[in-house]
C-alpha cells in the first residue's frame, strides 16, 4: 500500500490571530469567564483557584500534570499543582489536546489538507503546523505524542523528546474515531470494528467486532482496568442496542448483555441504563448483581449525553435523577441507602461523592448521605472531575449562549 508522507514544518511566523471557531449549529457566542478550584473532598478547604478568561459546558480534561478547559472558542490550560495558568486564550482552530510544553488545534481545511496547529504554551506562539495529504479521520494527544489518523493511516509523533513515534497501516471506515484506554489506542469504526494499538510502538495488540450483526453501528467505549466496554447501537432498519465486554489485554469477548449505555463502572461493578431499568452487573462475568426500574426511554430518539452518569464508591452507587433526589444504592443489593439532593453533576472521592446544583456543591457521605460540607458557587454551570492526587476539580462557569441553529 502506498504510504503517504507527512510534514512537519517548524513555524516562525507571528502569532495567529485570535479568532472564534468556525460557526456550527447551534451557533455559540465567544463569551464568558469561569474559575477553577482544587477542592480537598474531605474538607472543602481550595488548595487554590484561579479566575480564566473562558467559559464552557463541556468536562475538564487532565493531560500531562494539567487541567484542560475546552471554551467554543479557546481552551485555558492550569497546572495541576499549583493552579498556575500556562495558556488562557482564543485557538484558531478545535482544540485536540495538550502535552506538556504545547497546545494543539485543528484548523480550517486547507484544499484538502486539515492541519493541526502547535502553539507553545509559556508564549501562545505557533510552533508547528502538521498535515497529510489524505483525508483527515481524527486525532488526539496521549503519552507526549500527537496521534493523528489520515486516511488509514495511524501515526504517533514525538512533540517532547521523550514520548513513541510509529506508523500503521489500520482499516478506517465510516466516521472512524480514536479513543484511549490505558495504554492503548482504540480505533472505533463505523462497521463495528474496533482496532487496539499499542502507544508505546504502534503494534496492533487485537481487534473486534461487535457479537451482534449489522450494517453500520454506533461505538461508545468506556474503558476500566483490564476490561474495555462498548455501547453498540445498529443502524439498520431496527435498532438494537447492545453493551459488550472484551478483555483489555487480548480483545477476548467476556460477556454482551441487552443493553443501551454505561453509566459508569470499575473492575468489579459495571451500571447499565436499559430502555426501563438501571442495572448492576459483574464487569468481568457481565452476572446480574441487581436491577432497579426507571422511567422508560425511547431508545431509537434518546440521546447518551442527555442522561447524567453515576458515580461509584467501595460500598455506593449514587444515581442523579433530574426533577427528582439523588439516590445512593448499595452497591452489592441495589436497594436504596439514602436519598440526597437533586443533581445532574456527581463524582466519587474516596468515600466522599462531591454533588453540584445551581447555587453550590455539596459533599456527602457516600455510605449514608450525611453532608460533610457545602459551598455556594458565584455562577450558575459548574462542571466536577477528580484528579489523579484525589482532588475534585471545581469549574465554575457562565452559561455559554446559544444563538440557536
Amino acid at each position: 500500500m502506498l504510504r503517504v508522507a507527512a510534514v512537519l514544518v517548524v513555524s516562525s511566523l507571528v502569532a495567529a490571530t485570535a479568532a472564534c471557531t468556525p460557526a456550527a449549529s447551534p451557533r455559540v457566542e465567544c463569551q464568558g469567564r469561569s474559575s477553577l478550584s482544587s477542592i480537598d473532598p474531605r474538607s472543602g478547604v481550595a488548595s487554590w483557584q484561579t479566575a480564566l478568561g473562558q467559559a464552557s459546558e463541556v468536562p475538564m480534561q487532565v493531560e500531562d500534570g494539567t487541567v484542560v478547559v475546552t471554551a467554543p472558542c479557546g481552551a485555558a490550560v492550569v497546572d495541576l499543582v499549583d493552579g498556575d495558568v500556562r495558556y488562557d486564550d482564543a485557538t484558531p482552530g478545535e482544540l485536540v489536546g495538550v502535552t506538556d510544553q504545547r497546545l494543539f488545534t485543528l484548523d480550517e481545511p486547507e484544499g484538502d489538507n486539515h492541519p493541526i496547529t502547535s502553539f507553545r504554551l509559556d508564549t501562545a506562539e505557533p510552533a508547528g503546523s502538521y498535515s497529510i495529504n489524505t483525508r483527515f479521520q481524527d486525532a488526539t494527544v496521549a503519552d507526549g505524542s500527537l496521534v493523528t489518523l489520515y486516511g488509514d493511516e495511524l501515526r504517533a509523533s514525538d512533540q517532547t523528546g521523550t514520548g513513541p513515534s510509529w506508523d500503521l497501516q489500520v482499516p478506517a471506515d465510516r466516521d472512524p474515531h480514536l479513543v484511549r484506554s490505558g495504554h492503548l489506542i482504540l480505533v472505533t469504526n463505523g462497521d463495528g470494528s474496533i482496532f487496539a494499538v499499542d502507544l508505546a510502538d504502534g503494534s496492533l495488540v487485537w481487534r473486534t467486532i461487535p457479537p451482534v450483526t449489522a450494517t453500520s453501528y454506533g461505538l461508545r467505549v468506556t474503558s476500566v482496568p483490564g476490561t474495555v466496554l462498548t455501547a453498540a447501537s445498529t443502524s439498520d432498519e431496527k435498532t438494537r442496542t447492545v453493551v459488550y465486554a472484551t478483555e483489555a489485554a487480548t480483545g477476548r469477548l467476556r460477556w454482551t448483555r441487552p443493553a443501551w449505555i454505561v453509566l459508569g463502572a470499575d473492575r468489579d461493578l459495571t451500571v447499565l441504563r436499559t430502555a426501563g431499568a438501571v442495572e448492576g452487573v459483574d464487569t468481568v462475568s457481565g452476572a446480574l448483581r441487581w436491577r432497579r426500574p426507571a422511567t422508560r426511554i425511547d431508545l431509537p430518539d434518546a440521546h447518551p449525553e442527555a442522561v447524567p452518569v453515576v458515580a461509584l464508591t467501595r460500598d455506593t452507587v449514587v444515581l442523579p435523577q433530574p426533577g427528582s433526589p439523588a439516590l445512593g444504592l448499595d452497591r452489592s443489593t441495589g436497594r436504596v441507602r439514602w436519598r440526597g439532593p437533586e443533581t445532574w453533576t456527581v463524582v466519587a472521592a474516596g468515600d466522599v461523592v462531591v454533588t453540584a446544583v445551581s447555587d453550590r456543591v455539596t459533599a456527602l457521605e457516600a455510605r449514608t448521605g450525611a453532608v460533610r460540607w457545602s459551598r455556594p458557587v458565584e455562577r450558575h454551570l459548574q462542571e466536577l472531575t477528580v484528579a489523579p492526587d484525589g482532588k475534585v476539580l471545581l469549574l465554575d462557569t457562565d452559561i455559554v449562549p446559544h444563538l440557536g441553529a
